[in-house]
């Protein structure tokens, strides 16, 4: 079921006519729609009182529209209460650091999230921090899309060391767009976290930034295999 484009009121009706006539959908997009607060609050009290038990949503799909931190709460009553839902996608919206705070300890809380994809938010190294807070505690998310979110290398590298010492079963980390500068010290942490995290597939830092001519980087083998990156067109120092 996708709805794209469509006026606030456009949508609300449609959603109204979702919840009143079908309960066997297993994924909505609601892309490009400008929802913000009421209608994400809309969007929930709809959602969650008719919704059956036995309901088989299973992925949900925000992208491109106007949802910012203050909407968080409703989007945590969503995650915990749609309790099929497997994949969200948040990318390209406003969340902020409170934001993605709110989204992390709703991590804590939910037992069957496999697929967060919360990219291009400004949501900082604050924002990143709690996010991280929930993803260590929460052993069922598998897929995490964190591109352009504006947080800085040495952010970046900290949260990969926690997810090292975590429970987490994540398989992809998706950092592109981020400007990670590749050194030794990003060397070392990734090929900790695929010494330690054993589920980890692939870790993706495409548009990177080139290590300076005279450092000398030793990849092993298996982190080769797994660290996909492509440097950024337009270097940075």
């Amino acid at each position: 079921f996708q709805l794209c484009k469509l006026s606030g009121e456009e949508v609300g009706h449609s959603l109204g006519l979702l919840v009143s006539n079908c309960f066997n959908l297993e994924t909505v997009n609601l892309s490009l729609n400008f929802l913000s607060g009421p209608a994400i609050t809309f969007f929930s009290k709809k959602i969650i009182k008719p919704w059956p038990s036995t309901n088989i949503l299973r992925t949900l799909i925000l992208d491109n529209n106007l949802l910012c931190s203050n909407d968080a709460e409703f989007l945590s009553s969503l995650i915990l209460n749609i309790t099929s839902l497997q994949e969200l996608s948040l990318q390209s919206n406003k969340f902020g650091p409170h934001g993605c705070k709110v989204i992390g300890n709703t991590l804590k809380l939910n037992p069957q999230l496999t697929v967060l994809n919360i990219s291009h938010n400004n949501i900082g190294d604050s924002g990143l921090e709690g996010l991280i807070d929930g993803v260590e505690i929460n052993n069922k998310l598998e897929k995490l899309y964190l591109a352009d979110i504006h947080a800085t290398t040495k952010k970046i590298i900290s949260s990969l060391e926690r997810l090292a010492n975590g429970t987490s079963r994540l398989q992809y980390i998706g950092l592109d767009m981020n400007k990670i500068k590749i050194d030794k010290s990003f060397i070392r942490v990734a090929q900790r976290v695929v010494e330690i995290c054993y589920s980890i597939e692939c870790i993706s830092i495409v548009d990177s930034i080139k290590p300076s001519p005279t450092e000398q980087l030793e990849v092993s083998k298996e982190l080769y295999s797994i660290l996909h990156f492509q440097f950024a067109k337009h270097q940075c120092i």
